[in-house]
């Protein structure tokens, strides 16, 4: 940041200050072509305005806070080229805007209707590269997305009309469009250990192209795209394709295990198994033979999931989140309960039986 201020003839350690007193937050272009400056990448495009933006609250703001920086810009030769405050032209969540230029320099001061910045930009930007800022506190750049900002890949976060120019304008500056990241419960699976000697040599089948492929390369292609060990075999499958098959393949057991899911290779498992294909903290999925059961659709096979990250598959971890069936209870176990029961009843002086 401090080349940057350099770039626009501001005193680092003052604005830095200004900053930390107001919680406001470098946001937009400039904090995404640092972001990328900083991971040693090209921004490819010239810096030439800057967006500031200060958290005044829901209702109100300490207009100071607006007014210290903007002194503090003008002592270093901007000059105000416009202010605009509580104007319908103006986003919903801005209360004012004060610009600032200098030859081919500019700097937007706007006051934001929030009391957390980031939490603002995260709902309210519709690109994900857009959504990048610089912490004073740290003295660095963050962003939405890094793993994709970093390969400049960018993606819409909400279906506005609006914002189709604002991503024209970074293909221009050398981004490409690609689809929403994959969902995560904690921590996204990046794969890195994709090089790892383990995997040399797998094949993994599409069951649907009935095309066979390097594991490394289909796991690289998208973190859409899953492998599923059954027995000895590496099936591919694409994450959403997958789950849709199966919820259209649902059939109910009993009250016990209610409804179990069907993979294409007539694999049955739990809802919670189902559910777990679609996180992007897991990559390989180990199904492992349960039991058989009875249905009105006939014998159906049921089987536990074993979910890997990359790592975890590489190391065996044995700490891997799983997805199992309710024990199956036998008819010697239904006679201990009974008896169990029968013996607590007479204890406590209850007549009845429940069986």
């Amino acid at each position: 940041m401090e080349n940057i201020t350099k770039l626009y003839g501001i005193n680092f350690t003052g604005f830095k200050l200004h900053l930390l007193s107001t919680h406001a937050l470098v946001v937009g272009p400039t904090a995404l072509a640092g972001y990328l400056t900083q991971e040693t990448c090209d921004p490819s495009f010239v810096l030439s305005d800057m967006d500031i933006f200060i958290p005044c609250g829901l209702w109100s703001y300490d207009k100071s806070d607006l007014m210290n920086i903007a002194d503090f810009l003008m002592k270093a030769e901007f000059i105000v080229k416009y202010q605009i405050s509580n104007n319908e032209s103006l986003a919903k969540y801005v209360s004012t805007v004060i610009c600032l230029t200098k030859g081919d320099k500019e700097i937007n001061l706007i006051a934001v209707k929030c009391s957390d910045v980031i939490e603002l930009i995260t709902q309210e930007f519709d690109l994900s590269v857009c959504i990048s800022w610089w912490d004073s506190k740290t003295e660095r750049f963050n962003t939405l997305n890094p793993r994709l900002t970093k390969r400049k890949e960018m993606y819409k976060l909400h279906n506005i009309l609006d914002s189709d120019d604002i991503v024209q304008r970074y293909i221009c500056r050398g981004f490409k469009l690609v689809e929403p990241p994959c969902p995560i419960i904690s921590i996204r699976d990046i794969r890195e250990e994709l090089t790892s000697e383990k995997f040399t040599g797998i094949e993994v089948s599409d069951i649907l192209t009935l095309e066979d492929m390097p594991l490394k390369d289909f796991l690289n292609a998208s973190e859409w795209n899953i492998i599923i060990k059954a027995g000895e075999r590496y099936y591919a499958f694409e994450r959403r394709t997958l789950s849709n098959y199966m919820k259209s393949k649902r059939v109910y057991i009993n009250e016990e295990i209610r409804v179990i899911y069907e993979t294409p290779l007539n694999q049955c498992i739990s809802y919670n198994g189902l559910d777990s294909l679609s996180y992007a903290d897991y990559s390989i999925f180990e199904l492992v033979y349960d039991r058989s059961a009875n249905t009105k659709q006939g014998i159906k096979s049921l089987f536990h999931v074993y979910c890997y990250s990359v790592k975890q598959w590489i190391e065996e971890d044995k700490t891997v989140i799983h997805h199992s069936f309710p024990k199956e209870i036998s008819v010697s176990d239904t006679a201990i309960l009974h008896a169990r029961e029968v013996e607590r009843r007479l204890r406590y002086g209850i007549a009845a039986s429940p069986f």
